[in-house]
């Protein structure tokens, strides 16, 4: 039998998409075309992680609905296969594999009293629903480019379209979608949305503000709690060093941010296309040029782009 391998790669317009345009037009017009490296240990070992945690959860899911969970891959063999598909994890690969055990001896049970979903996706689109103007989740997320998609309560939207003539997008709907790690439902009937940081640094419950202005959490908080009302956002994070914690806070509550973010997110969208239509080489696309910008969290040698800024095309990658 052929087991399935679950996909946990981003969404083609998801958070992944716009993330690096916010930090940097010049950052994110480099990393569309696939002209900078992004490989960095942390997000390598950040993928060998949620792997055998999609399968871990899937096979309990299945469990849950009577359904036969061999039919994917077990957690283990999962982390085995991405790295058949993507080399670059086998170095991690005994790193994560006892981050993995220790996890799951301290967790053996599935968590809450059901699970919801695993690498459940949503799509958005901007527009107004009954007189209101904002980011709405569609019933059928390959609904994205319909001229009158319909929203998770059935009701159609009426999309803004995106005004940049000349542009290959002129006119399409403007979307963002997501890729949400879990869904459970505990004890008492409270739902939560789950997303999981594998981290070597700190995992204790005060990271959980460095997460909280990050734009992925705004869509999944717009989107999600349109799809499952009341759901709480919450982190797993757990530690891929000795002593291998695990945090599970929630994410602080951003609604000034998520009540602009349709906004901020339609500019974004206006200023990606007027850049691509104004400049066809991203190497020219405006740099942010600032010290914090320019050295990420998750990167030991600072930004992919660092020195095709510093030093022109030439050095892209």
């Amino acid at each position: 039998m052929t087991q399935i391998l679950i996909d946990i790669s981003p969404t083609e317009r998801g958070w992944g998409y716009y993330a690096p345009y916010f930090r940097c037009a010049h950052l994110g017009g480099l990393t569309k075309l696939g002209l900078v490296d992004d490989q960095s240990d942390p997000r390598i070992r950040g993928r060998l992680g949620h792997t055998a945690f999609a399968h871990l959860h899937q096979r309990w899911l299945c469990q849950q609905q009577g359904q036969d969970p061999t039919l994917y891959y077990p957690p283990e063999d999962a982390m085995h296969a991405h790295c058949q598909q993507h080399p670059e994890g086998w170095p991690h690969l005994p790193r994560m594999l006892e981050c993995f055990r220790r996890y799951v001896a301290r967790f053996p049970d599935p968590p809450g009293r059901r699970i919801v979903g695993v690498e459940c996706v949503i799509a958005g689109v901007l527009g107004t629903l009954d007189g209101q103007w904002g980011l709405w989740a569609l019933l059928d997320p390959d609904d994205v480019e319909s001229p009158a998609p319909r929203h998770v309560s059935g009701r159609s939207i009426q999309p803004s379209l995106l005004d940049c003539p000349g542009h290959a997008d002129h006119g399409k709907n403007v979307t963002v979608t997501r890729k949400l790690d879990l869904v459970i439902e505990d004890t008492t009937g409270k739902l939560f949305i789950l997303d999981s940081k594998f981290k070597a640094s700190d995992v204790s419950e005060r990271t959980k503000d460095a997460y909280a202005m990050s734009g992925e959490f705004a869509v999944s908080r717009i989107l999600g709690q349109q799809v499952w009302p009341g759901a709480e956002i919450g982190l797993w994070l757990v530690q891929t060093t000795a002593p291998w914690r695990v945090a599970r806070p929630m994410v602080p509550d951003s609604p000034w941010r998520d009540q602009l973010f349709p906004r901020d997110l339609l500019w974004k969208a206006h200023e990606i296309a007027r850049l691509e239509l104004a400049y066809p080489d991203p190497h020219r696309y405006p740099m942010a040029q600032n010290e914090t910008t320019c050295t990420g969290r998750y990167e030991r040698d600072g930004c992919p782009a660092r020195l095709a800024c510093m030093q022109g095309p030439s050095r892209s990658s």
